[in-house]
């Protein structure tokens, strides 16, 4: 009798962190998604990885974009690229805080001025689960770790 609940023991064990290594790399994918288009100034395409309150502030960040912007962006050569440094879960899994190292994006500035590039920044932004699915949530637009970015 023991040895069959060690059995089952250990087979419970190996089917929940398969499950959880699935669950991280489905939430890897969307931060990856949300961070691809985000950071390149593509809010429309970043939608589908935010959480539905979330969709107003992409809606700000697009309104805050002047011509000048959509010009200094076509002229870059190269984008912006990003690596995920690291994802912390919570322990109910339903929630992640993912650290995010951007290079080469277009920051946009206050209301009125004309955006600048920045050389790298670090983000984190906060994941969680919406209709059982890995969605960004945003209580902003993402801020920088630190102020002094060059």
């Amino acid at each position: 009798m023991k040895i069959n609940l060690s059995i089952i023991a250990v087979c419970l064990a190996f089917f929940s962190s398969c499950g959880n290594k699935q669950s991280e790399n489905k939430l890897e994918a969307v931060v990856d998604s949300f961070a691809v288009h985000y950071f390149n100034c593509q809010y429309r395409e970043s939608m589908p990885f935010v959480t539905r309150d979330s969709r107003k502030w992409l809606y700000y960040a697009a309104s805050q974009m002047y011509q000048a912007d959509i010009d200094t962006l076509h002229a870059q050569t190269e984008g912006a690229t990003h690596e995920l440094e690291n994802i912390a879960l919570e322990r109910n899994d339903s929630c992640a805080h993912i650290r995010i190292h951007v290079k080469n994006f277009l920051q946009l500035d206050t209301i009125g001025q004309i955006g600048h590039f920045i050389n790298n920044a670090t983000f984190v932004v906060q994941a969680v689960k919406e209709n059982g699915k890995w969605k960004i949530k945003m209580e902003g637009l993402p801020q920088s770790e630190k102020k002094n970015h060059d």
